[in-house]
């Protein structure tokens, strides 16, 4: 036994052995954070997230602002956060112009940020037709970095101890990785108020120039496509009462998410309105939202009940989202 501890004590020391370390830890990160990709639970607070063809295209207002931030699993070290803010504009009902930015604190020590630009085409008018035919293009850049002064390695500690004023004695090929974004999408929207039930869907293509992901020099990793559907249909119960029922798809690599659920908005007054829904995302979560619109500025707030076997490592406590959206600024001429 004393021969077999002595053997596993040099190994640990090994050059072979460190760089299988960093290059484990790696590999796990980058699981980690793709997971988290886009994970919002309010998909719909930010439509120019998913869609590129849903840029600008709101028949309500011609202006959209909205941020997000979502907490998960905070009972985990390090927990999982993620925050948004989005800038849309319709232009002469034909044209949509916008941007976004997104990001992903996945694990403390890995981040993500994503800038995007956005523009769709409406091959249908708004006041000429009863139905909504857009596409869309995004451009712009993906940014992924480690942040080394969260990491640790077995020559910083000293009887146990840690010190992060001694060298880790590690050489990493780079710290980042700088990736081109690239996304295509199409729309159809029913918006005939008249009727009962206006069917909605879209779908789209992410990362479409496959880019190169790994942080290793002579790695082959690279970022799939990930696709997204989305189907519903709004439906006019009376002139204050509206139901939506949804449903989000997507699938990158081998890795799947459905999410069906539905929501629905009350006008309480010209000026306040309420919202709530219910949803469960597959072999995950279910989620809670509530809000309230008042004048031009909607605010929800979800929680993501956990459902599967996660649950017991984090306690059961689940994901916190808000989400605020400013309708129609430049209308209104104040944000309150």
């Amino acid at each position: 036994m004393k021969s077999i501890r002595i053997y596993l004590k040099k190994l640990c020391k090994t050059q072979f052995f460190r760089k299988f370390s960093i290059v484990f830890v790696m590999l796990l990160m980058v699981v980690l954070v793709r997971a988290q990709d886009a994970h919002f639970s309010q998909y719909y607070a930010s439509p120019i997230i998913y869609n590129p063809a849903q840029t600008g295209v709101f028949p309500d207002t011609d202006l959209r602002v909205a941020t997000q931030y979502r907490s998960q699993w905070g009972t985990m070290a390090p927990n999982f956060s993620m925050a948004s803010f989005t800038g849309e504009k319709r232009i002469n009902n034909k044209y949509g112009v916008g941007a976004y930015m997104l990001n992903d604190d996945g694990v403390k020590s890995f981040n993500t940020f994503n800038f995007v630009i956005s523009g769709s085409y409406l091959v249908t008018s708004f006041f000429e037709k009863e139905m909504i035919l857009s596409v869309g293009l995004q451009a712009g850049m993906i940014y992924k970095y480690i942040k080394k002064n969260a990491l640790s390695f077995d020559s910083q500690y000293i009887n146990g101890a840690f010190n992060s004023d001694l060298p880790s004695g590690e050489v990493i090929d780079r710290y980042n990785r700088l990736m081109p974004e690239v996304n295509l999408g199409v729309n159809f929207e029913r918006t005939k108020k008249e009727v009962m039930f206006n069917p909605y869907t879209s779908f789209a293509i992410m990362h479409c120039t496959y880019p190169k992901e790994s942080f290793l020099e002579n790695g082959k990793s690279r970022l799939s496509p990930r696709f997204i559907l989305i189907g519903g249909t709004r439906v006019n119960y009376n002139d204050n009462l509206f139901f939506d029922p949804k449903i989000l798809i997507m699938k990158q690599s081998n890795n799947y998410e459905l999410n069906i659920g539905i929501s629905s908005i009350y006008n309480y007054t010209p000026d306040l309105a309420f919202t709530g829904g219910v949803s469960y995302r597959l072999k995950d979560a279910v989620i809670l939202m509530g809000g309230c619109k008042y004048k031009n500025i909607m605010y929800r707030v979800s929680y993501d009940i956990v459902t599967s076997s996660l649950k017991t490592y984090t306690r059961g406590h689940g994901g916190l989202e808000f989400s605020v959206v400013f309708m129609d600024l430049g209308r209104s001429g104040s944000l309150l």
